[in-house]
């Protein structure tokens, strides 16, 4: 009797090990994060909202594919007034080209803004971000952030997750995380160690390194407002 159990112990603790590396190694690790970082360059843009002439503001954004069609996303309160003149630049790319507002929400509302552009207008690859899966964040996952704080592009921060759905009590809940945010940073992506978007970040607190980023089940659920669900190519969105 007492082999039997110390056999069956012996193969719990085998088992219990294996699977842990098995789950340790399927990770992605932090030594991602330049790789990461590198690669958003190809999909991370600066938003040029030129508000009236000779008054400009810049914001990030990020291209996304929904369905067979790309689009660029951003933050609702980057669009200031809808009369406003938009353009997007690329990293390594000389000239903006221009974008098309498609849908809003302003800063009470969800803060996100959906826009539409000309493939011919883009002389380089484009190659579009691909959202996480919903409730894959956890505490303390690493996160990395994109954008063009003052004007600043490209700019990378990294940090933590402190929660996943953090409640600001405005009747949103946020992706609260350490990844330091700026002015300019409004609208570019948060992704997660294998590059995929988790959130596009909205807001931070000054003189810290507390940063908010709208969340990705709500970023989908915006882009199904905005042009209707399209069922993915092999999943679930």
């Amino acid at each position: 009797m007492k082999r039997k159990m110390a056999f069956a112990a012996i193969m719990f603790l085998s088992l219990f090990f294996l699977f842990s590396c098995v789950s340790i190694a399927g990770r992605p690790k932090a030594e991602n994060a330049p790789s990461v970082a590198r690669n958003a360059l190809k999909s991370t843009l600066m938003l040029n909202i030129n508000v009236v002439e000779g008054l400009d503001y810049i914001g990030s954004a990020f291209f996304v594919s929904w369905g067979d069609k790309i689009y660029i996303i951003s933050a609702g309160h980057n669009v200031v007034t809808e009369d406003a003149k938009f353009s997007a630049e690329i990293v390594g790319q000389k000239e903006a080209f221009p974008l098309k507002l498609l849908y809003y929400r302003e800063y009470g509302e969800g803060d996100f803004a959906l826009f539409s552009f000309n493939m011919e207008d883009v002389k380089v690859p484009i190659v579009p971000l691909e959202f996480a899966q919903d409730g894959q964040l956890k505490p303390g996952d690493y996160v990395i952030s994109v954008g063009a704080p003052s004007g600043v592009f490209p700019y990378f921060t990294i940090g933590l997750v402190s929660a996943n759905l953090y409640d600001l009590g405005d009747g949103f809940y946020y992706v609260l995380h350490s990844a330091a945010i700026f002015p300019g940073n409004s609208g570019g992506p948060l992704l997660d160690l294998n590059g995929k978007v988790v959130g596009m970040n909205t807001r931070g607190i000054l003189g810290t390194i507390i940063s908010f980023a709208v969340p990705v089940s709500d970023i989908k659920k915006y882009m199904i407002d905005a042009v209707g669900y399209v069922p993915p190519l092999g999943g679930t969105y």
